[in-house]
């Protein structure tokens, strides 16, 4: 409900202040509803990719979603479920613990022509699939388009 309300504000006035992050905050609550996974929390579309990327994904949305920096009242839950999945991602203990959890039981169930691909045997604990495109698939714009950072 919330959502259909700021994307009606910003088709009438998109030049609101803060609406992109009271979007941001809604969005992060609505993910998990959609059993979407860690990745797509954080906005990562490739599951292999290493833990700085995945550090760098994290301080962009952190930086939109801190209750200092972020005006909704959605702010602090969507930043609490934003560095729950920055813990995950870049612990290898609990990264690999993920993958079994969420990803292994789900190839013993789909059969032998799932997309999922087993771990590598250097003991890598990232792993590939087929993925669809994120739902997390907005990004904040900068109001200076000179602004490089």
């Amino acid at each position: 409900m919330a959502i259909k309300q700021l994307k009606a504000a910003k088709d009438f006035n998109g030049n609101l202040p803060n609406l992109d992050d009271y979007f941001t905050a809604y969005r992060v609550h609505q993910l998990p509803e959609m059993k979407s996974t860690r990745y797509d929390i954080l906005a990562i579309t490739d599951p292999e990719v290493d833990n700085i990327t995945i550090k760098k994904q994290y301080q962009r949305l952190a930086l939109m979603l801190h209750p200092e920096k972020n005006p909704s009242i959605a702010a602090e839950g969507a930043f609490q479920i934003v560095q729950s999945a920055r813990d995950v991602l870049t612990n290898p203990e609990k990264r690999e613990a993920y993958y079994r959890r969420s990803f292994c039981s789900k190839k013993s169930k789909a059969g032998s022509n799932s997309s999922w691909s087993q771990p590598r045997a250097d003991g890598d604990s990232n792993f590939s699939r087929a993925r669809k495109p994120s739902p997390f698939g907005f990004q904040k714009t900068d109001p200076d388009p000179n602004n490089s950072s």
